[in-house]
C-alpha cells in the first residue's frame, strides 16, 4: 500500500525515505505502527496539506480540481482471506483509527464475506464513521450482468479458441448457469475458466457442468468453487453431525417431494432438539453461504444453489458429503414429537364420526398426514437410538408395541427393531388413512 501512496501522491516521497532510514524494520513492526509512520504521518505534513487546501480553493473559487490530488480510493480485496480472524479485526480498528486522522479526501473499499466476527467488528468499530454496506446477492441487476459476462466470454471462445467454432450454447443452457450462479460471480468465472481449456473441446467441458456427461479422472470442473466451500467448512466449530442436519434439511426441502419441509428456526430446534441460539452460533460460521431471517417463522435460504451440488458429490466435498439419513432421522423426530401435540384420537374419532365436526376432521386427517410422512422419513432414516427412544416414549405407541420392543431390544441389533416398528407403525397408518377416508366423506356431505 505503501508504494502505491508513492504512486499517487509523489510528494510524500521525501518523507516515505526518512522513515525508511531512521528505522529500516519499519516493515516488521507492529501494524498500528506501519500505518501510523507510513500512511497517517505522511498525508498529515504540512506540504500536502497545503496541497490539499489548494485543491480545496481551487474547487470552491475557480471550479478548477487538480487530477493528481483529487479524493482517493483504498482497495482491500478479500479480508476475509486472512488466515487469523484476529488480524482482520485489527486491521479493521487500524482503517478505522486512521479515518478520523487523515485530513484529505479518503474512501476505502473492503471486499468480503459476511463473517461473524467482521461483521461484529463494522457494528463495533465504526460508530463514528460513516459507512454504507453493500450486499452484492442484492443487487436486482446482477442476473443481468451475468448474463453479459457469460455471452461476451462465449464469443471469446468461438473466436479464440481452437474448437469453438462449434460452440453455441443455447438459450436454455445459459438460462440454468445463470440459476446456479445464484447472482455470485464466483460460479460463471469458474465455469468459465473450466470450459476455456486449451485442449479440451468446449462443448464437451460444458456438458460436464451441465451433469450430462461425467468428468475424466482426476478432473475437477468446480475447483476454485470448491476450494472456497471446503475452506469455510474446514473453518466451522461447529459439531459435524449437527451441520451436517441441518445442510441435509435444506436440501430435502429443496427437493419438489418435500415440499412440504420448511427449514425454518423453529423447525430446527425441534428436529435437533436444539435452542435457537445453539443453531445460530453453529451457523455463524456459514453467514457467507446462508441466509438466517431474523423471524423464527422463515425458512433458511441458501445464497449458493451450487452448494448443494457440491455437498452431494463425494468427490468434491470429501468429509462434508452430506448424509441424508441423518438429515431423515432429524425430521422424523420433529414429526414424532408434532404427534405429541395431538389430543387423543380415539375421543376424536368417536366424536366426528357421530356429529362429523369440521375442526376435529380436520385434526384427525393432518394426524393421519403426520403418520404417513413420520412412516416414510423413519424408513429412511439412520436407525440411532436417540430417535428409537424417543419413539418408545412418545404418547401415540399403544402398551402392546411397548411391550413387543422391549422384549426384543438389542442396542446392537438396532435393524431388527425398527423393522418391527416399521410393520407396527405401516398397520397403523393404514387404519388412519381408511379413517380418514370416511371422514371425508362425511365432511363433504356438511
Amino acid at each position: 500500500m505503501t508504494l502505491q501512496l508513492l504512486q499517487a501522491f509523489p510528494i510524500i516521497k521525501r518523507h516515505i525515505e526518512g522513515v525508511i532510514r531512521k528505522d529500516p524494520a519499519i516493515f516488521d513492526r507492529q501494524r498500528s505502527r506501519q500505518m501510523e509512520e507510513l500512511v497517517i504521518k505522511p498525508w498529515r505534513c504540512r506540504r500536502l496539506t497545503r496541497f490539499h487546501f489548494i485543491r480545496k480553493w481551487l474547487f470552491q473559487v475557480q471550479s478548477v480540481v487538480p487530477q493528481a490530488y483529487n479524493g482517493r480510493l483504498i482497495v482491500i480485496d478479500g479480508l476475509d482471506e486472512c488466515s487469523n480472524p484476529e488480524i482482520q479485526c485489527d486491521l479493521l480498528h487500524i482503517i478505522a483509527s486512521a479515518c478520523s486522522r487523515i485530513p484529505l479526501p479518503l474512501r476505502f473499499l473492503i471486499a468480503s464475506r459476511p463473517e461473524i466476527h467482521i461483521q461484529g467488528a463494522f457494528d463495533s468499530i465504526f460508530k463514528l464513521t460513516h459507512v454504507r454496506k453493500i450486499n452484492l446477492g442484492d443487487d436486482p441487476d446482477a442476473n443481468l450482468a451475468i448474463r453479459r459476462y457469460l455471452l461476451q466470454e462465449f464469443e471469446k471462445i468461438r473466436c479464440n479458441h481452437r474448437f469453438g467454432a462449434d460452440f453455441h450454447p443455447t438459450e436454455d443452457t445459459i438460462s440454468k448457469l445463470i440459476e446456479k450462479s445464484s447472482t455470485q460471480f464466483i460460479y460463471p468465472s469458474t465455469v468459465i475458466k473450466y470450459i476455456q481449456h486449451p485442449r479440451s473441446r468446449p462443448n464437451k467441458r460444458l456438458e460436464v457442468v451441465l451433469g450430462i456427461s461425467p468428468p475424466r479422472a482426476n478432473d475437477r470442473p468446480f475447483a476454485q468453487l470448491d476450494a472456497l466451500y471446503m475452506h469455510i467448512f474446514l473453518s466451522a466449530n461447529g459439531t459435524h453431525n449437527n451441520i451436517n442436519s441441518i445442510f441435509g434439511i435444506i436440501f430435502l426441502a429443496s427437493q419438489p417431494r418435500y415440499k412440504y419441509l420448511r427449514p425454518t428456526l423453529a423447525f430446527l430446534e425441534s428436529a435437533l432438539d436444539l435452542e435457537s441460539r445453539e443453531i445460530i452460533i453453529l451457523l455463524d460460521d456459514f453467514v457467507s453461504l446462508v441466509a438466517l431471517p431474523r423471524d423464527p417463522t422463515q425458512p433458511i435460504r441458501l445464497f449458493h444453489a451450487s452448494l448443494l451440488d457440491f455437498l452431494r458429490d463425494p468427490e468434491r466435498s470429501g468429509d462434508f458429503t452430506l448424509d441424508l439419513s441423518v438429515a431423515h432421522e432429524a425430521v422424523a423426530t420433529y414429526f414424532s414429537r408434532l404427534l405429541d401435540e395431538v389430543k387423543p384420537y380415539s375421543e376424536h374419532i368417536s366424536i366426528c364420526v357421530h356429529t362429523a365436526d369440521k375442526l376435529i376432521v380436520k385434526t384427525v386427517i393432518e394426524a393421519v398426514t403426520t403418520y404417513h410422512r413420520l412412516l416414510f422419513h423413519l424408513k429412511k432414516a439412520r436407525p440411532s437410538k436417540h430417535l428409537l427412544e424417543y419413539l418408545l416414549s412418545s404418547g401415540f405407541l399403544i402398551e402392546r408395541f411397548i411391550e413387543t420392543v422391549k422384549k426384543s431390544w438389542k442396542p446392537i441389533d438396532m435393524a431388527f427393531v425398527f423393522h418391527q416398528f416399521f410393520d407396527f407403525l405401516l398397520t397403523k397408518v393404514r387404519i388412519w388413512y381408511h379413517l380418514s377416508c370416511v371422514i371425508c366423506d362425511i365432511s363433504s356431505g356438511l
